[in-house]
């Protein structure tokens, strides 16, 4: 609700709800993408078990269709999840209203107790050495952690997904912390390369007000600093850190191409388990749903 009622995301926000007698049995969140992806929206539809299978959000799915092709959007995509060995109730509503899945990738999650023990944040080792910060990224880092996020942006597998990766200017890493900072804390833990000074990889911990299960956002090593276990060495320092600074948290959260090989490898000697498979769905709005 706070992200909707906000005034300075390029993306803007549509809530719609359905109610039967009174009561709201359905909701979904349409967002209209900015600038860099004007032909974008993406979707989220929510209907109460009580009220399934009864046209709930078949007539969620038409209102929030209707509202992106009248502000011009030609596609919709969204997240949907199901067991790994079945395709789910709700990829199989995806599919029902024209959408097809383009992406996939294994949502794993880490029990706090069963994570690895982490090395000493601050040792060098092989060059390298892990700078830490909480919520807004230090002045003198902010060129150098916008240059990463572009890199993400480019790097991050999607598969046929019709999302434009963005350049992450240091403007726009200052407004994304605002956006984030009223609804989640921030760890971040980079690696700086000792001979160059500069930063070369990170990763961050998103922690939800009031919540205990923690979601774990980028991590990125770029391509000539890898081969050193960073990326596992980074994600152990946050963890560290995640204990020591949130001693409530119980779990983190991760999604992991099934296709990113290292990535996979370095989630499951940390201690993650697959509990799922997130199929990112897309649907051409010229293409009408299934009756």
């Amino acid at each position: 609700m706070a992200q909707a009622r906000r005034t300075d995301d390029p993306t803007r926000r549509t809530l719609l709800a359905a109610r039967a007698g009174g009561e709201v049995v359905g909701a979904a969140e349409l967002s209209l993408l900015g600038p860099d992806n004007p032909h974008l929206a993406e979707l989220e539809v929510a209907v109460a078990p009580a009220h399934q299978r009864a046209g709930v959000g078949r007539s969620l799915w038409r209102a929030a269709r209707e509202a992106a092709v009248a502000d011009g959007r030609d596609t919709v995509v969204g997240e949907v999840y199901a067991s790994p060995d079945s395709g789910g109730a709700a990829l199989a509503f995806a599919t029902a209203m024209g959408a097809v899945s383009v992406h996939q990738e294994e949502h794993l999650a880490l029990e706090l107790d069963r994570a690895a023990t982490p090395p000493d944040p601050d040792a060098a080792r092989d060059g390298y050495t892990v700078v830490a910060w909480g919520g807004r990224c230090p002045d003198e880092h902010l060129a150098a952690y916008a240059r990463l996020r572009t890199r993400m942006e480019h790097d991050v597998p999607q598969g046929e997904l019709d999302r434009r990766p963005i350049e992450v200017t240091e403007e726009r890493v200052r407004a994304r912390e605002g956006r984030l900072s009223p609804s989640y804390d921030s760890l971040v833990a980079a690696a700086r390369h000792v001979v160059s000074g500069e930063l070369v990889g990170y990763t961050q911990l998103l922690v939800p007000h009031g919540e205990t299960e923690v979601v774990q956002d980028d991590t990125l090593v770029e391509p000539e600093h890898r081969g050193h276990g960073l990326g596992a060495r980074l994600k152990r320092v946050n963890l560290a850190r995640l204990r020591v600074e949130h001693p409530g948290a119980t779990a983190v959260h991760t999604w992991t191409a099934p296709d990113n090989a290292p990535m996979l490898r370095t989630n499951l000697a940390l201690g993650f388990v697959v509990v799922e498979r997130m199929h990112e769905v897309q649907a051409r709005l010229g293409e009408p749903p299934r009756r």
